[in-house]
């Protein structure tokens, strides 16, 4: 265990360790910054966060943000499970699923 029950290994733990020496140095500089362009690396960190979770984001030129979460399995078990079915079951499109709902006689439904 690391930082107040942090662990080391975590996935978040590398950009922690860099978020948190940034906001160090621009602490040391309060009062002294030239502009808001100084906060840029912290911006980029979690840009690189999310980029590592899969998670695609890009400036656009009006200064918005595209956002892309692209379909990953590994991302999202319920999506990966219907994905599975759905390839699993290509081509059975004459296949019906059975009627009988478990009461009576089965030739009747």
């Amino acid at each position: 265990m690391g930082w107040r029950g942090f662990r080391k290994e975590h996935w978040f733990a590398p950009f922690f360790v860099r978020l948190r020496e940034t906001h160090r140095a621009l602490w040391e500089r309060y009062g002294q910054w030239e502009s808001l362009k100084e906060f840029e690396t912290i911006a980029d960190i979690w840009l690189e966060m999310l980029a590592d979770r899969g998670i695609e984001v890009t400036p656009q030129v009006d200064g918005t943000m595209y956002v892309n979460i692209p379909f990953r399995a590994d991302t999202n078990s319920y999506q990966a499970m219907i994905w599975g079915l759905q390839q699993a079951t290509k081509g059975l499109r004459g296949w019906y699923p059975p009627t009988n709902t478990g009461r009576g006689d089965p030739k009747e439904s």
